[in-house]
């Protein structure tokens, strides 16, 4: 009988933190577009009074606002090839979806490829998904974190009470 009280206690916890785990996700996705929003500011910044080519300015950039995903040393390669590497070695504990990820390679795959002009004026639109996209975050993050949580537990118990 303790055995079968410890597995179910067990059980119970296991799906508390599973619904915390979700949770976090949805932390850092929110954490990441703040940060990114930091990086489109910090590229226009950038872009208006450097010269530099557009991969030392993404990566001064994001060191600037802590994205390490886009921190690469190597140039050898087309932007549009390093944009992608970067984008898509985005790691599961942000909990991006397909779209996260198809609106990054979009937003990549024009740095760098027209006038300055044209480049604030795509950060410009880009910045503004990106703050629309960093409110989502903060709603979803609002209204299912404590959903996750409270699934999580309630799973475990009925699976705990299942088994009892």
């Amino acid at each position: 009988m303790v055995i079968k009280l410890t597995g179910c206690l067990l059980i119970v916890t296991a799906g508390f933190f599973t619904g915390c785990i979700l949770t976090q996700r949805l932390k850092n996705r929110r954490g990441f577009y703040d940060k990114f929003c930091v990086f489109i500011s910090l590229l226009q910044t950038q872009i208006r009074y450097n010269s530099a080519d557009i991969f030392s300015l993404v990566i001064s950039s994001a060191k600037g606002s802590g994205l390490d995903i886009f921190e690469f040393s190597e140039n050898c390669v087309p932007f549009t090839a390093f944009w992608e590497n970067a984008v898509n070695s985005v790691p599961k504990r942000y909990g991006f979806n397909n779209s996260d990820k198809e609106l990054l390679l979009e937003f990549g795959s024009v740095l760098g490829a027209t006038d300055i002009e044209g480049q604030l004026k795509h950060l410009e639109l880009y910045r503004e998904v990106f703050q629309n996209r960093l409110s989502e975050c903060e709603a979803a993050l609002k209204d299912k974190s404590r959903i996750y949580r409270a699934l999580g537990l309630f799973g475990g118990i009925s699976t705990a009470i299942i088994i009892l």
